[in-house]
């Protein structure tokens, strides 16, 4: 029954906003899987790093960051 809901709110919230947003379905099977301990900590990880990555946009060391992060480089 819960997935029904979620198949249409995500139909309702594509609709809504002409398919710019939509219910990431990893999210919402990370939320039914996982404890909400954990859970909690992701979307506490994933917002700290959207702030540090906001922070760091416009410093000197933005360019050397690419998308692997700020500490690890591939060779």
């Amino acid at each position: 029954m819960i997935g029904v809901v979620i198949i249409v709110l995500d139909a309702v919230l594509e609709r809504a906003t002409k398919g710019r947003v939509k219910l990431p379905p990893l999210a919402v099977g990370i939320g039914f899987y996982l404890p909400a301990a954990v859970t909690t900590m992701l979307v506490i990880g994933a917002v700290c790093g959207w702030l540090y990555e906001r922070a760091t946009a416009s410093t000197t060391y933005a360019p050397s960051r690419g998308a692997w992060g700020c500490c690890w480089r591939p060779a």
